[in-house]
């Protein structure tokens, strides 16, 4: 049912939480991984957090609100060199997994993922989601949501511990 399924990993722990759901919908469906992260190279204001003053922890407005966890600065081999770590573990049980990077640019997170998926065909998209509300969401929106909205096809969506 599923030939390509997109995992979304931004370099932390809590996202590779998505990891476990995604490999046995893999073994399930016979499916190819596609691991991908979206990095913020330096130099670009881009995230779904808002500019890199408001991701070091800076001011917004009047409101004094903390930085997002997951939102940081990378090169793309960085960002590459993780997937491959990730990757490995995988193919030696036998999943077919390929890695891809995408610099958001001045584009949202979550539209960088949506625009991979369906020009990829991807026909699964997984994702951890932080499960913040109120006035954080607010501020600094949410790429799962963004995500979930906006995707068109089937997500597989978990809110890690």
């Amino acid at each position: 049912m599923f030939e390509k399924i997109l995992v979304c990993l931004d370099g932390s722990k809590f996202a590779e939480q998505i990891i476990p759901y995604a490999v046995e919908e893999a073994r399930h469906f016979e499916s190819k991984l596609v691991l991908l992260r979206v990095f913020v190279a330096s130099g670009t204001a881009a995230s779904e957090h808002g500019t890199p003053e408001q991701e070091a922890g800076g001011p917004v407005g009047h409101v004094d609100l903390p930085s997002p966890p997951a939102i940081r600065i990378v090169a793309e081999d960085e960002a590459r060199d993780y997937l491959e770590e990730v990757a490995q573990p995988m193919r030696e049980k036998g999943l077919d997994v390929e890695c891809a990077t995408v610099q958001a640019g001045h584009e949202k997170i979550g539209e960088v993922i949506v625009r991979y998926a369906e020009n990829h065909d991807m026909q699964l998209v997984s994702i951890a989601t932080h499960g913040e509300g109120g006035l954080k969401r607010l501020a600094f929106g949410s790429v799962a949501d963004y995500v979930l909205r906006n995707l068109g096809r089937p997500l597989l969506l978990i809110r890690p511990e």
